[in-house]
């Protein structure tokens, strides 16, 4: 819940805050947070919960990993990055001609070979794809031109607009793990799905797992999901922008006047269009001479398995139950490359050139060839510690659990104070809001000074019956917080009836002085609070929020060094913990 604060004269101030269980929104307005930490909400059958490092921040630099890394792991060679170019072509024309002879065998060893034929020529294919991925990157050669046109002809190939996705890549590349911002998976809401929210319970399991009976399914009916989207999740993407940003949903790949590219990118998009009309000039040509039988069983099929591994390598190396997703305030690059994971694709790993197994050094360092990734990752791992995540579950059983427990994340709720509280640019300037632009502050209540000791809160009770609703129509939540005035109401909220709530964090807050509303903190509260208060605040007095700490019988004080603020340092770290062990102990 954001906050106003109140200066030495009387009037109310507002103040700029956001923070939620390792995500965070700072947008200027008052507002009520629901807190749920977890990266991904699972259904009944969900995995542990670990502790997780990666939830943190970091105790090292970017700069710090990159030094650890051997030098020459990031130079590029056109030489040795065409002998894999060729050695991959060579072995998708000695497989198609191997096929040639498959049908002269008899019909029981065809329905053998050509599956094998399709599995791991859509294999080799994919190292392919991987290689013009690398160009995108310009992780294939020095030459910016010479990885352009490789990768525009073979991603062409494959039915990739190449500089359309290479473009909406390094979206990803730049904003991974965003909840905003990042190109592609980017988790679906509570609210996303539109079904009823789920009554609180005095029983935790039925109060935890309630929404997880929305979505139970049979094994059956979620493998055929699956398939759905191993099989048309890619030029679904392509087409629609799927898992993509709401912003941008529908969005287009083939569109130069779509929303995911920028008016000057407009001649890239019609170059990568061009190479796919020539793709499907040859294709048609092909099935002119060849029959769609011939051309379907040598071309399309492994196409698909293409498609196929391309969604099932990206969508794990983005989606599992510890992997956490930030929002704006507490995502940065470095967090957003350590929020992936690399997986084992046993011996399919050296066709895919190390992509799925190398993945975090290569959102650490996408300009990094392949071939020096196994390196990079062993040294890195040093340096990251318990930041580093790999899987060595088989990549299929590993799909299921991931696609069975990764549905949603919490939404965070924000609502404005009801109140108007009018300053000045003088005002806005003393507590630091060097972006007021003369707009009306927001106010929880105002005051009217009653006698030395007491005051009068004035629309008090209207501002808690907007939190109350709040509450049940936008719920459930778990905890409330607020700073200054508004973390006054969040402590006057949490022992007001608000349902399911498990603690609550105030900073800078203090003991109200109004005689109606005082009641409610005085009373025994047994709610684990947090009081988070600055030695050096000038505003609320250290002595006024400690008095609202002794209202709470579980109440614990964190000092920070700063005034009449929401701490951004070391702090944050010993919140999260102690908001976890919070949750895990209620």
């Amino acid at each position: 819940m954001g906050a106003t604060k109140e200066s030495s004269n009387g009037n109310i101030l507002r103040e700029r805050i956001g923070a939620t269980n390792g995500h965070a929104n700072g947008n200027g307005h008052a507002h009520l947070n629901g807190i749920n930490n977890k990266s991904d909400s699972p259904t009944k059958n969900a995995y542990p919960k670990p502790r997780l490092a990666g939830w943190t921040p970091p105790n090292f630099t970017i700069k710090e990993v990159r030094d650890a890394i051997p030098a020459h792991c990031f130079e590029r060679s056109v030489i040795t990055s065409m002998y894999y170019v060729f050695r991959d072509l060579i072995m998708v024309a000695a497989m198609g001609y191997a096929a040639t002879h498959i049908d002269s065998l008899p019909v029981a060893a065809r329905y053998i070979c050509w599956p094998i034929y399709w599995f791991f020529q859509g294999a080799v294919l994919t190292g392919l794809w991987v290689l013009a991925h690398e160009c995108g990157h310009q992780a294939f050669s020095d030459y910016r031109w010479f990885n352009n046109v490789v990768g525009l002809i073979i991603h062409s190939a494959l039915m990739v607009p190449y500089h359309s996705w290479k473009i909406t890549h390094a979206g990803h590349h730049k904003s991974n793990a965003h909840m905003d911002k990042d190109a592609v998976y980017i988790p679906k809401l509570r609210s996303d799905y539109g079904f009823p929210l789920p009554e609180t319970s005095e029983n935790e399991d039925e109060d935890d797992y309630a929404m997880g009976e929305a979505f139970e399914a049979s094994p059956i009916k979620n493998l055929l999901d699956m398939l759905k989207v191993l099989l048309f999740g890619w030029p679904t993407y392509l087409t629609t922008n799927a898992w993509g940003p709401k912003s941008k949903a529908g969005a287009s790949h083939f569109n130069p006047a779509s929303v995911l590219f920028e008016a000057r990118q407009y001649n890239q998009i019609v170059e990568s269009d061009f190479g796919i009309l020539v793709a499907l000039c040859c294709i048609s040509y092909a099935i002119y001479v060849f029959g769609f039988i011939t051309v379907g069983k040598y071309y399309f099929v492994p196409y698909i398995c293409v498609n196929w591994w391309l969604i099932m390598i990206t969508y794990l190396q983005h989606t599992d139950p510890t992997i956490p997703h930030y929002r704006e305030g507490e995502w940065n690059f470095l967090r957003g490359a350590l929020s992936t994971l690399d997986r084992n694709f046993g011996f399919l790993d050296h066709f895919f050139h190390h992509i799925a197994d190398t993945h975090i050094a290569h959102h650490l360092f996408s300009t990094m060839p392949h071939y020096h990734a196994e390196e990079a990752t062993e040294a890195l791992k040093k340096v990251l510690g318990p930041y580093y995540r790999k899987d060595n579950t088989n990549p299929f059983v590993a799909m299921y659990h991931s696609w069975d427990n990764c549905r949603f994340v919490e939404d965070t709720v924000y609502i404005d104070a009801p109140h108007r509280a009018d300053i000045d640019a003088d005002e806005a300037n003393f507590i630091g809001l060097k972006d007021f632009n003369g707009a009306a502050a927001r106010a929880w209540y105002t005051f009217e000074k009653l006698d030395n000791d007491h005051e009068s809160y004035v629309g008090f009770d209207k501002s808690l019956g907007l939190i109350k609703q709040t509450w049940d129509t936008k719920g459930p939540f778990v905890g409330i917080l607020g700073f200054s005035q508004g973390s006054t109401m969040a402590a006057v909220a949490s022992n007001a009836g608000l349902s399911g709530c498990k603690f609550v964090i105030c900073f800078s807050g203090y003991r109200p002085r109004d005689p109606a509303v005082v009641k409610y903190v005085d009373d025994v509260n047994g709610m684990p609070s947090m009081h988070v208060i600055g030695r050096a605040d000038s505003v609320v007095s250290n002595e006024r929020t400690l008095e609202l700490a002794k209202c709470f019988e579980n109440a614990k004080v964190l000092y920070h060094d700063s005034g009449h603020l929401v701490p951004t340092g070391p702090e944050r770290t010993e919140i999260r913990e102690w908001i976890e062990q919070t949750l895990s102990s209620a």
